[in-house]
């Protein structure tokens, strides 16, 4: 895909620098630190649209994720870590894709520079991994269905710019996850499993609480804005997890790497480790994703709302 840098040309050359920063580190710590970036970027992104509603913007059309246009850097095909030749790598996206409402990139919403060019970055933003890292991303992301990252990060973001007074007690809907929410009030709502949706009953002591404090701020500030932006990633959070448990399953029902005989102690037979030695680079790109997903998976379960609140607050 031809994509293009970010329209600011100091921003953009930061981008380009970026890429020529080498970084070492072990198959899984590299997982948890692409995942931790996605989650810290998603709520950036989540404070960045609160505090856009707070300000009072009227946003409409659809809100969807869809393939990054932007993109700081590639990868070069000869990239090196301390002078020696690494293995293949790609330029892997942080987030998972571009959000756009009514068709126009988010950032184009923005009122002012400043939040134009900090958003659009954010899209933008790639690391050197190996390959196998986009081809995980790309099992989990699942753009243009409803069970995947994509459709979770647009979630996070339509609930967020749907909020108002009468909504804010209302739980995110994540279709093809959970189902349809009832109405809090229908006997179906009354039976529904509200904690299934990691919130309580809006009509809940708990609910009302939060509720009235949102309502009672009555002030474009920071608690407000980190109160919207919570709400957001709580939508991100449990569609997320899903999707990359979906992805890694997916993933290890495939058809893998021919297994070893033998054990480690009395040693493995030599047809099993020629087998394996001579298998293709998809099958160990596939094996490799699919231990990918499974430490993303790990670090997402780390991910709960009381962090991002905390990145929210140092956000402001």
């Amino acid at each position: 895909m031809d994509r293009k840098r970010v329209s600011d040309p100091q921003d953009a050359a930061l981008g380009k620098f970026q890429g020529s920063i080498e970084r070492i580190s072990d198959f899984r710590s590299q997982a948890f630190n692409h995942n931790l970036g996605r989650n810290v970027r998603v709520v950036e992104v989540l404070t960045h649209v609160a505090k856009m509603v707070e300000d009072g913007r009227q946003f409409s059309g659809q809100v969807t994720c869809v393939a990054a246009e932007r993109q700081n850097f590639s990868s070069p095909k000869n990239l090196t870590h301390l002078g020696l030749p690494a293995a293949p790598s790609q330029a892997a996206h942080f987030l998972p894709g571009q959000i756009q409402i009514g068709g126009q990139n988010i950032w184009e919403w923005a009122a002012d520079r400043s939040t134009r060019r900090r958003l659009e970055f954010l899209f933008a933003e790639v690391e050197h991994l190996p390959v196998a890292f986009n081809q995980a991303d790309s099992a989990a992301e699942r753009k243009g269905e409803p069970c995947g990252l994509a459709a979770a990060f647009a979630a996070a973001c339509a609930a967020v710019i749907k909020q108002s007074d009468s909504q804010i007690g209302e739980p995110p809907h994540r279709p093809g996850l959970t189902g349809a929410v009832p109405h809090p009030r229908s006997p179906a709502g009354r039976m529904f499993d509200w904690a299934s949706m990691r919130t309580a009953h809006p009509d809940s002591p708990a609910s009302k609480s939060s509720l009235a404090f949102l309502k009672n701020s009555g002030r474009r500030d920071h608690f407000s804005v980190l109160g919207l932006a919570a709400w957001g990633f709580e939508a991100w959070r449990s569609g997320a997890e899903e999707a990359l448990r979906l992805a890694a399953t997916a993933k290890n029902e495939k058809p893998g790497l021919p297994p070893l005989e033998g054990n480690r102690f009395d040693g493995y037979t030599a047809e099993s480790i020629s087998r394996r030695s001579t298998a293709g680079t998809r099958l160990w790109n596939q094996d490799d994703a699919a231990r990918i997903l499974q430490h993303y998976l790990e670090d997402q379960q780390q991910r709960t709302a009381a962090w991002a609140r905390g990145v929210c607050s140092r956000l402001l």
